[in-house]
């Protein structure tokens, strides 16, 4: 092979490679986003339920989270093999999926603050944190 024809190929192969390094980067961030998207759902259903239960006085055991400062469970959910469900009586209501944890704690400094931490996992993980105001 002459220098030129080498020198043309060397051209050409670097910036193919450069290009494919940089698309397999932005596929790789793609799915991220999208694994971190269906997390993200997955923790609105959990908030939409909390909402429900607070909304219509039904969830006892959040207002009555200790005021200590320490992350407790709420008894109505439980979590079974990355899926959250809710507890009423003997029947157990699918809320959401990909849940690792639901923890809920209110301060001594305010405890008309209730404060919620979910966290959904697959291969990523989304923590979301809130706080609310109870009365």
């Amino acid at each position: 092979m002459s220098n030129k024809l080498k020198i043309i190929y060397v051209c050409l192969f670097i910036p193919f490679v450069i290009l494919m390094v940089l698309t397999f980067f932005k596929i790789k961030h793609f799915q991220e986003y999208n694994r971190k998207v269906v997390l993200a759902k997955d923790i609105r259903k959990v908030l939409e339920s909390l909402f429900l239960d607070l909304s219509e006085n039904r969830n006892d055991a959040l207002l009555k989270t200790p005021v200590d400062g320490r992350w407790h469970g709420d008894p109505e959910y439980i979590i079974k093999e990355g899926n959250l469900f809710h507890i009423n009586g003997k029947t157990r209501f699918l809320v959401a999926d990909h849940i690792a944890a639901l923890r809920v704690r209110r301060l001594k400094q305010s405890p008309n603050i209730l404060e919620i931490r979910i966290e959904a996992k697959s291969d990523v993980t989304l923590v979301s944190n809130l706080r609310i105001r109870i009365h």
